[in-house]
């Protein structure tokens, strides 16, 4: 194989293939509804805030969390299950997304992410229906030399969607995520 190729619907780089991540919630950077379980692997949206310390790093309006983990170079991948859920989001940020206020969800912002029911723009209205209802599990893949980010369907390893040219601007890249309801972070899947 050459320095480029695909195996079992990820793209291989000329630093080979994407290496699996293993990601934790930031719970100083989880809005105060979210409440994450122990280990933080899940997260689900509680009935009421809880009485949280509202430090720089926390997200004030928006149901948000981002990953422990921070990433400025390399190809990593992890998967999220959805399950049936709707009202989700999952994707990465800019380690200096801003946290205070309603922040929306774009590239302008730092944030490249899909939601329950379509990509973020900016994409074509065609591939607003790439993302199937039934997804159960995402895979978000980083490859922050190429500036790209791409999202599969983990119980098929379709693609869903690939944003290209991402303005990481240098910074560190974290794991993003959002919920009205459940997520959790998985094993990966073979």
């Amino acid at each position: 194989m050459g320095k480029e190729g695909t195996v079992r619907g990820l793209h291989l780089s000329q630093k080979g293939e994407f290496m699996t991540v293993y990601v934790t919630l930031d719970p100083d950077t989880a809005n105060p509804a979210l409440i994450l379980s122990e280990d933080l692997q899940d997260v689900r949206c509680g009935d009421k805030q809880q009485d949280l310390s509202d430090n720089p790093e926390r997200f004030d309006k928006r149901l948000w969390v981002l990953g422990s983990e921070g990433f400025n170079e390399g190809t990593v991948y992890w998967e999220v299950e959805v399950g049936n859920e709707v009202f989700w989001v999952v994707g990465v940020a800019r380690e200096s997304v801003r946290r205070k206020g309603w922040v929306n969800m774009s590239a302008k912002e730092g944030i490249w992410a899909i939601d329950w029911n379509k990509p973020m723009p900016p994409v074509p209205p065609s591939s607003q229906s790439t993302l199937p209802r039934n997804s159960r599990r995402i895979r978000v893949c980083l490859n922050y030399e190429q500036r790209q980010v791409t999202f599969f369907n983990a119980d098929n390893k379709a693609p869903i969607h690939t944003v290209t040219g991402a303005n990481f601007a240098g910074e560190r890249i974290r794991p993003f995520f959002g919920t009205k309801y459940y997520l959790r972070l998985c094993p990966i899947s073979q």
